[in-house]
Formats: structure tokens, sequence, C-alpha cells
């Protein structure tokens, strides 16, 4: 007998009366098949459904069938169409309805079914619990749902049965395959981990087939902007850009080449916010000179634990961060008195730290009060009504004077941006310079009591060359400096005090 394409056995009986006829609409795939013996082995619990088949099996003599047709189809919506063949994916809930007509006469008492996924021999059955009463048309209907978890090709057997006294009737056995598709599994990757708003995102697809299948992926279904509407990219990797640092939910549908839906879309939270590094530095010497060089270094870190990735000092006061670009960096001050000093650090996701300000006080080492020794007292011999001794002694007060220096360092040596004496009143300044750079060998001028600014030294210098400021008033101990151009370094500057024309320690 022929049943909607596929054959079921046929007993004599049923060549006799009228056989019922037998519909299942199913799939075919690829293979996990029962066999017949698994299946009598089965039915042997004592249900109605396991006598009707045992009946079934062992039928020499002519056995009675319902005379009625006896279709088993499924809902329309439960399996989709692929190539002639209808088949669904794993996970899903199928319905399948069982409709018969019993001839006057007859009835369906059960709908027997059995699914050869199931674990357990005890549920691996379906006994209807009829009789099932036909309605307006004559038909009666009975539906059960399947779920099959795993991939592969399924055999599915079913036949009704009559079981009113005195005579049981049973219709022929059906057997059809059932192609079930294994879903794909969706997941992805983005770059940067760490993103922030108005940095473009890197989002690649990671999704592979079932397991057990490993099929090609066919589509990819992209939802970036959170709206659960997957339209926002169709290709493995996408990329996108948010400026809101709102947090933003990603999803990600994907299809194998059977049209199979992933068990569920990947979905990821995508956190945009940041926070800033916090800035910080120390520098030595705490308590540095005029023209000595003072190191600063950052101490700043980011809560985030990302790495700090530019750092910009400002180090002469001038609201340009231009004088630093590493996490150390040193300046020489120029003259004694307080300068602020600044630092900004940003991260490696592009975030900019506050400002951190600190003020450096620069002082001038003390000078210490020369004293001119006077020349061993003279006595003479005089008239007795005479006789005595005298001497004389003179202390000398150092003269003040202040020399400022403001430079900067070249390829070559160092060029003064800055050069300037603050003295008294009447003081004398003489400027000398010897060495490559110097455009202007000698310079004397008399203190008004402001402050003196050389400009005609203010120029670039090679390493070598040779600066020296006397400050001298009559009367008083004047001052020397000396100041020696360096390659790759800040001027080295020697301060000394000027006694009778000769310059020694203070």
């Amino acid at each position: 007998m022929k049943l909607n394409g596929f054959s079921a056995p046929e007993s004599a009986g049923h060549r006799r009366g009228r056989a019922a006829l037998a519909t299942l609409t199913l799939v075919a795939g690829f293979t996990m098949a029962s066999s017949e013996a698994a299946l009598a082995a089965h039915f042997s619990n004592g249900t109605t459904c396991d006598k009707g088949y045992a009946a079934y099996q062992a039928a020499g003599a002519p056995l009675p069938a319902p005379e009625a047709e006896l279709r088993l189809v499924f809902h329309q919506n439960a399996f989709r169409d692929i190539g002639g063949q209808p088949w669904t994916d794993t996970g899903t809930a199928v319905n399948i309805y069982a409709r018969g007509k019993p001839a006057p006469g007859q009835q369906i008492s059960d709908f027997c079914r059995w699914f050869d996924d199931q674990a357990k021999p005890s549920t691996q059955h379906y006994d209807g619990g009829g009789p099932f009463a036909p309605g307006i048309d004559g038909w009666a209907e009975n539906g059960i749902g399947h779920t099959y978890t795993q991939p592969g090709e399924y055999e599915l057997f079913a036949h009704a049965i009559d079981t009113q006294e005195p005579q049981k009737a049973w219709s022929d056995r059906v057997k059809r395959l059932i192609y079930v598709n294994g879903r794909p599994l969706a997941s992805f990757t983005y770059s940067p981990t760490k993103p922030k708003p108005g940095q473009e995102i890197t989002f690649t697809s990671t999704s592979t087939d079932h397991p057990a299948e490993m099929r090609p992926l066919k589509s990819y279904a992209w939802d970036l902007d959170g709206d659960g509407q997957y339209d926002d990219g169709t290709q493995p990797v996408v990329k996108r850009t948010y400026t809101s640092d709102a947090p933003v939910t990603v999803r990600l549908q994907v299809r194998d080449d059977k049209d199979g839906r992933p068990l569920q879309p990947a979905e990821r939270v995508i956190a945009l916010t940041d926070t800033a590094p916090t800035t910080s530095f120390t520098y030595s010497p705490t308590s540095p000179k005029p023209e000595q060089a003072v190191t600063f270094t950052s101490s700043s870190t980011d809560a985030d634990g990302d790495r700090i990735v530019r750092w910009e000092w400002d180090l002469n006061g001038d609201g340009i961060y231009n004088e630093g670009s590493a996490a150390s960096a040193s300046y020489a001050f120029p003259r004694s008195g307080l300068f602020p000093v600044s630092l900004k650090v940003t991260d490696e996701r592009g975030s900019t730290s506050a400002i951190s300000r600190q003020t450096v006080s620069v002082v001038d080492p003390p000078a210490a009060a020369a004293t001119v020794v006077p020349p061993p007292a003279t006595s003479a011999i005089v008239p007795s009504r005479s006789v005595g001794t005298r001497s004389t002694s003179t202390t000398a007060r150092a003269l003040s004077a202040r020399v400022g220096l403001r430079s900067s360092l070249t390829r070559v040596g160092a060029r003064f941006r800055s050069l300037t004496v603050a003295t008294i009143r009447g003081a004398t300044v003489k400027v000398r310079c010897k060495g490559s750079g110097c455009k202007t060998r000698a310079q004397t001028l008399r203190s008004s009591g402001r402050t003196l600014k050389l400009t005609r030294f203010q120029r670039s210098y090679k390493a070598g060359a040779v600066i020296e400021v006397l400050v001298t008033k009559s009367g008083s101990v004047g001052r020397y400096v000396r100041i020696t151009v360096r390659k790759g370094k800040a001027p080295l500057r020697r301060d000394l005090c000027l006694k009778s024309g000769r310059a020694s320690r203070c």
C-alpha cells in the first residue's frame, strides 16, 4: 500500500476490508533512524497502543480495520519548507495533529505515535486517551506537541485504534523520516574592549553552527542601536560610533545554510563611560636655587587601569604645555621667586585628566658677609710722655646684586632668552662674553636702582661659550657670576664674591 508516496505494510485482512488510509507529512535529513525491531521491542508494556501494535505485528489471520480515512498531519506553521522538504530546528516545539473519519459503528479510541529521539521507552509512545468525537464534518482530531533537542534524522511511527468490543480495529501503521536542523550558536566580540563616546567600535562575529553539524553560516543580522530591530548590518564584521555615553545593548542573529535560527541571539551591553586619569607629580630638589636643574616626575594614575600614554608639561607658567611630553621633565628657573608648574595626562582611551598645579619656590642662597682683614697694627717708640699703640680695622659689606637668567636648550648649546641684573643705585655692571656666539664682547652699565636688561646678550650660544657678569661698588664686596654654556644640559652657573678685583668664594 502506498500512503502519500510512502509504503506501509498491508495485511490480507486489510486487503479484504476497506483499509484505513494513514498519511504523514514529515521530512527527510541525515540518519539517526531506529529499527523495526526496536519499535517492536518497545510496545510491550500492556497499554492500549502496545496491544494494538502487537496485534498488528502478529496478524496472520484476517484482521479488521476501521473502514475510514486516517490522516496524521503537521500544523501548517509547525515546519518550514525548503527544497520541497519540510523541516524544523532543534528547540522548536512542533504540533502533530491526527485527523480520522471512523466508519459507521466505529470510533477512533487512540492515536498512537512513537518518536525515536526519546530517551526513555516509557515516554516513546502516546496513548490519545480517546475516544475522539467527530466534528460536524465527520472528522475526529487530536494534536500533540513534540520538541527535538538534537539535530538528526528521526523516524516517526503512527497508527489509530478502535478499542471497542467485541471486535477491535486499527489502521495500517505508517513511517516517515523527520529532519531536524541543528541551530547555530551566535556570539561576537568587540574592539576596543573599553570604548568611549565618539570612538569607533568594531564588532566581529565569532558564531558557529551547531557542534553536531558545523555547516557554513549563511546570514548575519545586527541590532547595533538596541532598538530590537536587526537592521544595522549584514556582514560578519561591522563598525559603529556612539556619541552618547549611555550603555547600549548590541545583539546578533545568525542563520546557517539551512536557514536555522540561533537558539537565542548573542547579546552584550557595551559600556561607554570612562573615568579620566588623576594627575599628580613630584619634583627634586624641593628647594631649588636659580639656574639649578629641577626634575619633575609624574605620579599620575588611572582608576580604570588604563595606561597613561601622554604627558604634557607647562614648566614656565605661560599656559602652553610644550615643555615636556614624557613622564618626567627637567627645567632650570632663571631667578628666585614663586613659579607655577602644571601637568595634564591622557590615557589610552583618550580621556584627559584635570590639570595638576604646584608652585615651586626658588630661593637665592644666603650671601656670606665678606670681612676685610686690616694689615697688622704698627707701633713706634715715642718719648716717655707719649707711649701707646694705635690700630684700625674696617669691615666691608657684600654688595646686594641678583643676576637672573632664563634660557632654553638648543641642538648645539643654549639660547639666553633673558639676562638681567638687579642691584643698588650707583653700582657698576660689566658683562663680558667669550667663545662662539658672542656678538657683543663687553658692555659696562651703571645701575639706577632698577633691574637692568642686558638685551645685547640675549641670543644663542654654542657649548663652551662663557658669559661673565661683574657687579662692583666702591666700599663693597662685589659679585661675580660666571655662566658656561653646555651641550644637552642647562648652562652651568657659578656665583662668587669679588674682592680687590679678584673672584673668590664668598
